[in-house]
């Protein structure tokens, strides 16, 4: 158990810093400012507006991440205990993907602009880094979400895991029909362009889209199991808290997958204006804070029942 959670606010401090430092750092691309007509003391407004309202973001999820690990850590004795802390890990490595990719981004791009050889090198370990932790934390989730079910000694419809695993399918065949069904994915289209993965279609598939399908059917089969195991526990009170919990997961799940689906888009959606496209942006990563908000609401009622 992890004895001081809020060591966690530290580190995600740390990690805003480095991110605005960066923002203000790195002077804006000219292609980019001609593609959309801006200035470059409008590029870098925008940028730190960005930059501020990601801040939030990621302050919300952090917070709702530690508020189901301080649950976990005050139940730890009981049989539950352990299967909520491995929810809150799994959580709290979802919590921390955003930032911690939008960081090293910010990153890449800053040694890139200077030395445009390390371009493929940046993306690719950022693919990679992206899929790791998205595999780690929903693997985390849905094995505290299995411990639940066990507890609970019944048995969920195998029909709907089927169901989990044909919707996987489907979701990831959108993907990679989005991620390499058309150009600009091993090589950029254009020398001002970069890639999407400068990697071979088949190492892409293999260890990038593959791995997301079965990450993807994780969370799933987690979603369901929080909501089967809330239906079956005793006590209204926290039955209702249980299914706020799950809301909050169900969120967070749906929008971080409709985010790299969108990310899979990003040499179309560059054809895009710019309000649209932070709009768009906005409103997935906002979603995404509101489930965490909405753990943090579910986390805190079932607190309360503890206390009582």
């Amino acid at each position: 158990m992890i004895k001081n959670p809020k060591r966690f606010y530290v580190v995600i401090g740390l990690i805003i810093v480095a991110y605005l430092f960066l923002t203000l750092l790195i002077k804006p691309d000219p292609v980019v400012l001609q593609r959309y007509g801006l200035s470059a003391t409008k590029a870098l407004g925008i940028s730190a507006t960005v930059a501020v309202i990601l801040a939030a973001i990621w302050l919300v999820a952090i917070y709702g991440f530690v508020q189901l690990l301080n649950y976990s850590n005050v139940i730890r004795t009981n049989k539950d205990g352990a299967a909520f802390h491995k929810f809150a890990v799994g959580l709290g490595l979802i919590a921390f993907r955003q930032p911690i990719t939008t960081l090293l981004t910010s990153a890449f791009n800053a040694v890139t602009a200077h030395h445009s050889q390390y371009t493929g090198i940046s993306t690719i370990a950022f693919n990679y880094i992206g899929v790791i932790v998205a595999l780690a934390g929903f693997s985390m989730i849905s094995s505290g979400s299995t411990e639940l079910i066990e507890l609970s000694r019944k048995k969920p419809d195998p029909r709907i895991r089927n169901a989990f695993r044909l919707l996987a399918l489907l979701l990831i065949t959108a993907y990679t029909y989005l991620a390499i069904g058309r150009g600009g994915y091993q090589t950029p289209l254009t020398p001002d362009t970069k890639a999407s993965f400068y990697l071979p279609s088949w190492l892409i598939v293999s260890t990038i889209i593959v791995p997301y399908a079965y990450a993807w059917y994780l969370a799933f089969s987690a979603s369901y199991n929080l909501k089967f195991y809330s239906a079956n526990v005793k006590g209204v009170v926290y039955r209702k808290s249980l299914r706020t919990l799950a809301a909050g997961i169900n969120i967070v799940i749906i929008n971080t997958i409709l985010l790299q689906f969108l990310s899979a888009q990003a040499l179309r959606l560059n054809k895009l204006k710019l309000a649209p496209l932070l709009g768009l942006i906005y409103v997935l990563l906002i979603s995404i804070g509101v489930g965490f908000a909405v753990v943090a609401i579910g986390v805190k009622k079932m607190k309360r029942i503890e206390e009582v």
